[in-house]
């Protein structure tokens, strides 16, 4: 088995921003969840688990019956966009990729102190009846909107929704943070491209100028500025043994992403070379908070350390940022 940051952060670094917002201090019995560069705060009961090292703002749980989540992110879109547009491209979103899926509600509701909507459905997740709430609302600066999402086993929904509630009524809508101006190189910089991983780091993560990244932020990552986020991050993990493998390591994500990731399915795997090392790149989707995602995972090992290089976009925009990624993984060394 091995030692994993938050279920491999299910690979989903499925939503990247930049820095953060100020954080207020935490309602009593709260804690704070936000990831960093988004235009809200989000808090979450002591007892359940911080989502957010993966990139993503939220919290987890789980009970007899299954896992619950809580998670919110932000979407850009024009100030021409209504929430009732916004909310029927949701639903319509919800209903496409959903097993099973019944509406249950849609209505009025209120987040951060601005109007929003608020849709409950139910649908399967794997064999499970799921109940999924998302909280709807237009940000009066950002320009986009900001959803707040409670995903829960059916069986568990009564005794939790007030848990749910304690969210929405501690959710703090904010500015957006101004973009980081990081331009950072070195000798072996690549033209057009720039650091995207910090500089104690025992690899190199190179990204085209293009993309927003800070690579003093700790993290090895860096998105698209665009509706969805298309992005990739990379992560390392000490195995257990000194017999680990590509394919080993493989076998054991793919394993927590059957049990944990809604509608995963597997699309292939191609075998490549990176950093003058054998790798191979796994691609499959999922869907997230309404949205069915396309990731490809390229997986090598580097003195006995996994390394794991995902790229994560929504799936009608993977295509477009393909041969970029497939740039990146070309042009990544070990120092």
């Amino acid at each position: 088995m091995f030692k994993k940051i938050a279920a491999i952060a299910l690979a989903l670094t499925l939503c990247l921003l930049a820095v953060g917002c100020s954080k207020d201090e935490a309602p009593d019995g709260m804690h704070n969840v936000t990831a960093e560069g988004q235009p809200f705060v989000l808090y979450v009961p002591n007892s359940w688990a911080d989502n957010s090292v993966s990139g993503i703002s939220g919290a987890h749980v789980t009970t007899a019956e299954g896992g619950i989540t809580v998670s919110a992110r932000f979407y850009a879109r024009g100030a021409e966009v209504t929430l009732d547009t916004f909310t029927a491209e949701c639903l319509a979103s919800y209903s496409s990729y959903a097993k099973e899926y019944q509406l249950v509600s849609n209505e009025a509701s209120v987040l951060g102190g601005a109007d929003a909507k608020e849709i409950i459905y139910t649908a399967k997740n794997g064999d499970v009846d799921y109940t999924f709430r998302h909280r709807i609302a237009k940000h009066s600066t950002a320009q986009g909107f900001v959803v707040l999402s409670f995903n829960c086993p059916t069986a568990s929904y009564e005794t939790t929704a007030e848990q749910f509630a304690l969210v929405a009524n501690a959710f703090v809508l904010c500015d957006m943070p101004e973009r980081p101006n990081d331009n950072v190189t070195d000798k072996k910089t690549p033209v057009g491209m720039k650091i995207a991983s910090a500089d104690h780091l025992e690899y190199r993560l190179y990204v085209p100028e293009s993309w927003v990244c800070s690579s003093e932020s700790g993290r090895s990552e860096a998105y698209v500025d665009k509706d969805g986020k298309p992005n990739i991050t990379v992560t390392s993990y000490s195995p257990d043994g000194d017999d680990t493998t590509v394919e080993s390591y493989w076998a054991t994500c793919e394993t927590e992403y059957k049990q944990k990731l809604s509608n995963y399915e597997f699309i292939g795997s191609e075998e490549r070379t990176v950093a003058d090392r054998a790798a191979v790149s796994y691609t499959y989707t999922a869907a997230y908070d309404g949205v069915k995602v396309k990731l490809m995972q390229t997986v090598t090992v580097y003195n006995g350390m996994v390394y794991s290089v995902t790229y994560t976009a929504r799936e009608a925009d993977f295509d477009a940022h393909l041969g970029e990624v497939n740039g990146m993984l070309d042009v990544f060394i070990f120092r």
